[in-house]
C-alpha cells in the first residue's frame, strides 16, 4: 500500500473512532470494471476502518451502487436488479443497511447530541450494462462478441489542432470494455425512486433534504461521450429539486473529481416563493482523499450552514488533522432571515463598531453577554452567513479566526 493511501485510511479510522462522526457515506465504485469478486473485500476493509470496538459509539454506514460495481455477465444473466446481488450480499454480511436498487430508501442518522436527520439513497447505476437504452447499432456493438474489440469512435469533431480552452482532453481507451464502463454507462434514476423521494420530501417539514447517489447531476470537466455517461434524466431531476421549495444537499461520486457546486433558479423579484437550491458535493476517489461534511443547525433545528473539509494528502503523502485541511463554508440561502436571533444580535451589538477582532478579543467582549465559546462561534457563523462580518482563517481552528465587520454595513 502506498504512503498517501495508507495515510488516508488511517485518518478515516481516526475520525471514525473520535466519537464526533455521526455517519459514513460511501458513494459507490467499490471495485473496477465489474470485478465483483473484490466488492466484499472492499466492504470488509471499510467496515473495520469505521468500527473501532474501543470507541464509545460507531458511526452509521451507508452505501449506494456505482456503475463499476456491476458485472456485465451478471447484468445479462440476472437482469437489471439481480446484477447488484454481490454488493447487496457484501453489505448485508457486514451489517450495513440495504442499498437502494429500484426504489429510494430512507434511513435516519442519529447524531451525538440526540437529534436525527433523514438520509435518502438513490441508485443512479440501474442502467449499467442495460444496452436497451442505447441506439441499436451501438447496443449491437457492445454485445459480448464485440466487447473486447477496438473502442467505438462516436466523435465527429473536427481536429482543433493546438486550440485549447484549458479543459482535459478526451481519454483514449485500450479496449471497448473499458470505454463502455467509463463512457457509455446510461445512468438514470428510476421513476419509482423519484416518486418515492417526492413523497418523503412532501411529508417532511424540514427545509433541507440529504440525498445520496453515485452519478453527478451536472456534466463535469472530463470529456465523455454524451449522453451515454451523464444522467439521462438529470434535467428532470434538477427541475424537481428546484421546484421543491427545499435545499437539496446532494452527495455523489463517479467523476473522480471533487467540485462543490450550487445550482439555483433566479426568482421573480416581486413574487413570494420558497427559495430552492441544490448544493452538490462530489467525493474524490479514495486514493485522493475524502470529505468531512459538517451541518450547522439554527434555533429552529434547520440547517443554515454546511462545512466541507477536504482531507487530502500533502506533498509528502501525509493527511494531517482538521487544522491542516481546506474547508468550504456554504450558507444555506433559505435560512438567512431566521439567523438573527436575540443571542446573535447581542454578539453583533458587541462587535459592530469594531474593525477587526481576534477570537480571544471576541470572547472577552462577549463576557458581558454570559455566552460560552460554542454559542459565540454559532453567532459568528450566523453573522457570516448574513454577510455582516468576514472571518479570516475560516476553516481553521476558531482560535485562529480574525473577525472583521463588513464595511458596507458598519
Amino acid at each position: 500500500m502506498n504512503q498517501p493511501l495508507r495515510s488516508i485510511l488511517k485518518r478515516i479510522n481516526d475520525l471514525a473512532s473520535s466519537n464526533t462522526i455521526d455517519a459514513a457515506v460511501c458513494v459507490g465504485d467499490f471495485t473496477t470494471r465489474g470485478e465483483t469478486e473484490y466488492i466484499s473485500q472492499a466492504i470488509e476493509i471499510l467496515h473495520h476502518l469505521m468500527s473501532d470496538h474501543y470507541s464509545e459509539r460507531t458511526p452509521a454506514k451507508f452505501a449506494v451502487p456505482g456503475n463499476h460495481d456491476v458485472n456485465r455477465v451478471d447484468a445479462r444473466e440476472h437482469g437489471p436488479t439481480g446484477k447488484f446481488e454481490p454488493l447487496e450480499s457484501a453489505l448485508s454480511n457486514f451489517g450495513w443497511p440495504a442499498p437502494p436498487i429500484e426504489d429510494c430508501v430512507r434511513y435516519k442518522i442519529e447524531a451525538v447530541d440526540g437529534t436525527s436527520m433523514p438520509i435518502h439513497l438513490l441508485n443512479s447505476s440501474i442502467g449499467s450494462w442495460s444496452t436497451h437504452l442505447l441506439p441499436s447499432p451501438i447496443a449491437a456493438a457492445v454485445d459480448e462478441g464485440e466487447i473486447e474489440k477496438e473502442p467505438i469512435c462516436l466523435s465527429q469533431d473536427e481536429d482543433l489542432g493546438g486550440l485549447s480552452v484549458g479543459v482535459p482532453k478526451a481519454q483514449e481507451y485500450a479496449t471497448r470494455a473499458e470505454q463502455v464502463y467509463h463512457q457509455m454507462d446510461t445512468p438514470y434514476f428510476p421513476v419509482l425512486a423519484l416518486q418515492t423521494l417526492k413523497g418523503f420530501m412532501d411529508e417532511s417539514k424540514d427545509d433541507s433534504v440529504l440525498v445520496v447517489a453515485h452519478h453527478n447531476l451536472l456534466p463535469q470537466s472530463t470529456p465523455r461521450i454524451t449522453h451515454y455517461s451523464e444522467l439521462l434524466n438529470s434535467g428532470q431531476v434538477r427541475k424537481f429539486f428546484q421546484s421543491s421549495g427545499k435545499t437539496i444537499i446532494y452527495l455523489h461520486g463517479h467523476i473522480h473529481d471533487d467540485p462543490v457546486e450550487k445550482v439555483s433558479r433566479v426568482q421573480v423579484h416581486n413574487k413570494q416563493e420558497n427559495e430552492s437550491e441544490i448544493i452538490s458535493i462530489s467525493a474524490p476517489p479514495i486514493w485522493k482523499g475524502f470529505n468531512e461534511i459538517c451541518l450547522f443547525y439554527d434555533d429552529e433545528d434547520e440547517i443554515f450552514l454546511i462545512r466541507v473539509t477536504e482531507y487530502r494528502p500533502d506533498d509528502f503523502g501525509t493527511v494531517g488533522n482538521f487544522s491542516d485541511q481546506k474547508s468550504r463554508y456554504i450558507p444555506v440561502k433559505g435560512r438567512i432571515e431566521q439567523l438573527v436571533t436575540p443571542q446573535v444580535q447581542r454578539v453583533w451589538g458587541s462587535i459592530r463598531d469594531k474593525r477587526t477582532l481576534s477570537w480571544r478579543e471576541i470572547v472577552e467582549v462577549s463576557k458581558k453577554q454570559a455566552l460560552g465559546e460554542d454559542a459565540i462561534e454559532h453567532a459568528l457563523l450566523s453573522l457570516f452567513c448574513c454577510s455582516l462580518i468576514r472571518i479570516g482563517h475560516l476553516g481553521r481552528e476558531r482560535t485562529r479566526w480574525r473577525i472583521s465587520v463588513n464595511e458596507a454595513v458598519s
